[in-house]
């Protein structure tokens, strides 16, 4: 009977390899898998330049962006129930 020694850092390479190999044959990134048309809508206050940058983004990233301009953004926050760690501002 013959004993094989396999060295550990062997192991996680091919491994890693494996599994790169398989992440790219199955699309490649993560972002394509969820964007592509999706609609978004993003409520922002009408003094937010933030919100004008993180709208571009998205649609960058191929997602349907409706942006809708609101002044009470507690409002919105309360309607769509946002806990309060959540919340930017």
């Amino acid at each position: 009977m013959s004993v094989i020694y396999v060295d550990i850092k062997t192991v996680v390479v091919v491994l890693a390899i494996a599994l790169l190999s398989a992440w790219v044959l199955l699309g490649g990134n993560s972002s394509s898998q969820v964007s592509g048309g999706e609609k978004i809508t993003l409520y922002k206050n009408p003094n937010c330049g933030c919100c004008v940058s993180y709208a571009e983004e998205l649609r960058k990233a191929r997602y349907n962006v409706d942006v809708i301009e609101v002044e009470d953004m507690e409002s919105v926050k309360a309607k769509y129930g946002i806990a309060v760690e959540d919340q930017l501002s």
